[in-house]
C-alpha cells in the first residue's frame, strides 16, 4: 500500500516504497492511528519531509499529533505560550522605586533617611565631598548642603538651605581662595553656634578677609548649624 502526499509531489518510487503503514492500529471509525516505519535504505530524512495528516488521529478525526514551538529555549506543546501577562506587568509596576507619588520607574523624588545616610535621588552617590566653585553670591541647593566644599574666589555671600530641608549631619565648608571677606548666611529661622555660643537667629558669619580662611558648619538639630572647625577669625556678622 502506498500513500501519495498531496503536499509533496517530488517522491520517487524508492522513496514512497520506503514508507510502510502499520494497519494494525486503525480505530473503529476507520481513522488511522498507525506509526510510520522506515526501511534501512537511509530515507529517514525523506520521511520527515512528508506531512502525514493521517497520523495519530483520534476517534473524532481530530489531529492528536504534537507540534513543538521553541520559545525562549523552552519547548511548548501546541497552543501553549510563554508570554508576559498583564498580571506580570502589574507586579513589575508595584515593585518599582516610586517615592512621593512619582510613578516613573526607578525615579525617587523624596529623600530616604536610612540611619545616618540620606539618598536624595538626584546626582551621584559618592563618598567624597562635592566641590563647588563660587564666583558670585550663591544660595546652595539642598544637595550642595549635604557634604560640600565651597571654594569662594571673591567677596561673596554663601547662603545655606533651611535646616528643615536637610538631614542632621549635613555639612558645608566655605573656603576663601583670596584676600576677601566671606559671608556665610542662613535661613531667617535658623541660628549658628560659634565658639559654643548660640548666635541670634538669622545672624550670619563673617570672615576676617585672609586667604585660606575657612569655616565648617554642621546641622546639629532643627534649630540650626554649629561651627565645628575654622581657620582665621570668624565673627557674628549680624544680619547685614
Amino acid at each position: 500500500m502506498q500513500i501519495i502526499n498531496p503536499n509533496y509531489s517530488a517522491l520517487n518510487a524508492a522513496q514512497t516504497a520506503a514508507i510502510a503503514l502499520n494497519t494494525a492500529h486503525v480505530a473503529g471509525n476507520g481513522s488511522d492511528h498507525a506509526d510510520v516505519a522506515t526501511n534501512t535504505s537511509g530515507v529517514a530524512s525523506n520521511v520527515t519531509a512528508i506531512g502525514l495528516n493521517t497520523t495519530h488521529r483520534g476517534s473524532d478525526g481530530s489531529d492528536h499529533s504534537l507540534s513543538h514551538v521553541q520559545n525562549s529555549d523552552t519547548y511548548l506543546d501546541e497552543g501553549e505560550t510563554n508570554e508576559v501577562t498583564a498580571a506580570d506587568a502589574a507586579d513589575a509596576v508595584t515593585k518599582k522605586h516610586a517615592i512621593g507619588g512619582d510613578t516613573t520607574l526607578g525615579t525617587m523624588t523624596a529623600n530616604l533617611a536610612m540611619g545616618g545616610f540620606e539618598i536624595t535621588g538626584a546626582g551621584p552617590i559618592a563618598g567624597g565631598l562635592n566641590v563647588i566653585a563660587i564666583g558670585e553670591n550663591t544660595a546652595l541647593s539642598v544637595e550642595e548642603c549635604l557634604s560640600s566644599l565651597c571654594l569662594v574666589s571673591g567677596a561673596y555671600t554663601v547662603t545655606l538651605r533651611a535646616v528643615s530641608e536637610v538631614a542632621e549631619g549635613a555639612n558645608v565648608t566655605v573656603f576663601s581662595t583670596g584676600t576677601n571677606t566671606i559671608k556665610v548666611d542662613l535661613h531667617d529661622d535658623d541660628r549658628f553656634v560659634l565658639d559654643g555660643t548660640a548666635l541670634t537667629v538669622a545672624h550670619m558669619l563673617d570672615s576676617a578677609g585672609a586667604a585660606g580662611d575657612y569655616v565648617t558648619v554642621v546641622k546639629d538639630s532643627a534649630a540650626g548649624w554649629t561651627v565645628i572647625g575654622r581657620s582665621g577669625t570668624w565673627i557674628d556678622g549680624d544680619t547685614s
